[in-house]
């Protein structure tokens, strides 16, 4: 009876203890096959994509190796990746690393939502709970040429600064397109504006959401095809691209 009591009450600190852990996710824009290191950890196997359990919560030095830089005495020198990662408390970071162009495009995900999309087969919901502003792009993308950004009737500098302040003060990209929407209800937009607002967001499932709502507001639409420049990854680019087609 003493040793039923005592492991219920194990189980009782054990399980906040579970719950407060954290996982990451990591793999290549073009799924290739890595190996990765934490913390200076180094795991032991090969695969496109590597997940991490019962990580701490916080930040933790991550390494990513190519598949032919696999060799034990030699990897320390050829990582591909060399970075900090900040994990969160009940979520799994989900890392996709491109290292042609040195884009790295980071998500959060609670796990008990991702574990459950992953046996359903359901597509991970890429509005992150926890944003932890680590998206890196050092190759900006080419803003939109346009000769006719400021046109009478649509919206001001004022208001479009106003916008900014408030679309900044939102943690996530879906958050941000619903005040976005909300807004700009009865404004009409520019190309050019429109390529201002993507920059407000942090990841691109955000950035095409958008921009497929904004495109019936937008007045200057031959222009709009300019906007591809915006994205960084080729998936989001072709998507963007069809969205144009099926409004000609």
């Amino acid at each position: 009876m003493k040793n039923r009591i005592f492991a219920v009450i194990l189980f009782s600190f054990l399980g906040p203890i579970v719950q407060a852990q954290s996982m990451l996710k990591v793999s290549l824009s073009d799924k290739s096959p890595i190996n990765i290191s934490v913390d200076g950890r180094f795991f032991n196997k090969t695969g496109t994509s590597i997940t991490v359990g019962d990580l701490p919560p916080g930040r933790h030095s991550i390494r990513i190796y190519a598949p032919n830089e696999n060799n034990y005495s030699n990897r320390m020198h050829h990582a591909i990746l060399d970075d900090r990662i900040k994990t969160f408390v009940g979520n799994i970071t989900i890392l996709v690393y491109d290292p042609e162009r040195d884009v790295l495009d980071i998500n959060e995900e609670d796990i008990y939502n991702y574990q459950n999309n992953q046996n359903n087969n359901q597509p991970i919901n890429n509005n992150s709970t926890n944003n932890n502003n680590a998206t890196r792009n050092d190759y900006n993308a080419i803003p939109p040429t346009v000769n006719n950004a400021n046109i009478s009737g649509t919206l001001n500098k004022e208001k479009t600064d106003n916008l900014k302040n408030k679309v900044a003060d939102k943690v996530s990209d879906l958050d941000k397109v619903k005040v976005l929407q909300t807004e700009l209800a009865s404004e009409k937009i520019t190309t050019a504006q429109v390529g201002e607002m993507m920059d407000w967001f942090v990841f691109e499932s955000g950035k095409i959401e958008f921009v497929k709502w904004a495109y019936d507001k937008t007045i200057d639409k031959d222009n709009f095809g300019n906007l591809e420049s915006k994205f960084s990854y080729k998936n989001y680019q072709d998507e963007f691209l069809d969205f144009i087609k099926s409004k000609k």
